[in-house]
């Protein structure tokens, strides 16, 4: 299951009333009913919290799929009301318009931002899981104090890229 929580939903919305808030993957629409507040209850604000976030899959998913941009600070209003939150890092390819023109608006809820573009031509591939991936595993051993890990992500096909 792919899903991307923002805030104030009520356990009993189907996921096709709450599009704009939550991406899920198509297949699975019809079959899930979630509530942001029922996920956020499965974890205590009482331990560290660290957010992993593939900013490149919320932009293109949300503008591909529903024809709006995310809402980062939105988004980070609602982690810090249930979370007590180290740091927040976000990773994308921000070397081309749209995305690039979206980095004043992460930079207000972070400074953490990873930049995963490739810029070889022979070899373009997409590196953001890859690059992810390796942080949350450092974050993991580096940091014995986080008890909570929230990530952020999800499978971008080349229809939505």
């Amino acid at each position: 299951m792919c899903w991307q929580a923002m805030t104030d939903i009520s356990p009993t919305e189907t996921v096709h009333e709450m599009k704009s808030i939550f991406s899920i993957r198509p297949s699975y629409e019809n079959t899930l009913t979630i509530g942001a507040d029922k996920v956020f209850q499965l974890f205590k604000k009482n331990s560290k919290a660290m957010v992993f976030v593939d900013y490149e899959y919320w932009f293109y998913s949300y503008r591909n799929l529903f024809q709006i941009k995310p809402d980062p600070k939105r988004f980070h209003e609602a982690l810090i009301k249930e979370f007590d939150i180290a740091d927040i890092m976000i990773f994308g390819d921000f070397s081309d318009l749209p995305i690039s023109a979206e980095l004043g608006k992460l930079r207000n809820i972070t400074n953490t931002i990873i930049e995963t573009g490739n810029r070889f031509p022979r070899h373009k591939k997409d590196m953001t899981d890859f690059v992810m991936l390796d942080y949350i595993y450092r974050c993991v051993d580096d940091n014995k104090n986080i008890g909570t890990y929230i990530i952020f992500s999800g499978k971008v096909t080349s229809s939505l890229s």
